[in-house]
C-alpha cells in the first residue's frame, strides 16, 4: 500500500525528470528553433502554460504542506504531555507520603493520592498510545516530502522560465549562475 509520502516521492521523481529533459540538447535548442521557425511567441506562450499549471498546483500544495509541518509540530510537542500528566500523579503520591509524616491526621491522604495517582497513571498510558497513533499516522503523510517536492517545483519553474527567453538573452541569463549554468554556455 502506498503512503502519500510514497506519491509524493513519485510526483517529486516526475517532476525532476522533467527537468532534466530541459537539460538535454533538444530543449536547449527549442527556443533557438522556435525562432528560426518565427514561432518564438507560441512557444513562449506554450511555455507560460506550463509555468501556470505547476503554480497552481505548488499554490494548491502549499496549504497542505503547512498542515503536515504544524501536524508534525504538534505531534512533537504532545509527545511531552503523557510524561507530564505521570508526574503529576507521582507528585499527587508524594504529597500524601508527605502528609502522612506530619501525624496531623492526615494519614488517609496516602490512599486518596495514590487513587489520584493510579488515575494520572491511566491517563498518561492512554495518551501515550494516542501519541503513538499520532506519531504513526505522521509517518504515513511525511511532511519532509512537501518540502523536496516544493524545491523541485521551483527549480523546474526557474528552468521553465529561462527556456522561454529568447537565445541571447537565455545565454546572458545562464552565464549569470542560471540553474542550466555551464551545462548550456
Amino acid at each position: 500500500m502506498s503512503t502519500i509520502g510514497d506519491v509524493l516521492g513519485a510526483v517529486k521523481t516526475l517532476i525532476d525528470d522533467i527537468d532534466a529533459v530541459l537539460h538535454t540538447d533538444t530543449a536547449r535548442q527549442a527556443p533557438s528553433i522556435a525562432k528560426t521557425l518565427n514561432v518564438q511567441q507560441e512557444f513562449r506562450d506554450g511555455v507560460s502554460k506550463v509555468e501556470e499549471v505547476l503554480t497552481k498546483f505548488e499554490d494548491g500544495l502549499e496549504p497542505v504542506r503547512r498542515t503536515a509541518v504544524l501536524a508534525d509540530a504538534l505531534v512533537g510537542m504532545f509527545g511531552i504531555v503523557p510524561n507530564f500528566v505521570s508526574a503529576l500523579g507521582d507528585a499527587a503520591k508524594d504529597t500524601g507520603g508527605y502528609l502522612a509524616t506530619l501525624h496531623t491526621g492526615l494519614d488517609g491522604a496516602i490512599g486518596a493520592t495514590a487513587e489520584v495517582d493510579g488515575a494520572l497513571k491511566t491517563v498518561a498510558h492512554a495518551l501515550d498510545v494516542a501519541d503513538d497513533v499520532a506519531e504513526d499516522a505522521l509517518a504515513f503523510i511525511d511532511p519532509s516530502k512537501f518540502s523536496e517536492i516544493m524545491t523541485s517545483l521551483k527549480t523546474l519553474s526557474k528552468d521553465l522560465y529561462e527556456l522561454k527567453q529568447d537565445p541571447p538573452e537565455a545565454e546572458a541569463a545562464r552565464g549569470q549562475g542560471g540553474m542550466l549554468g555551464g551545462l548550456l554556455g
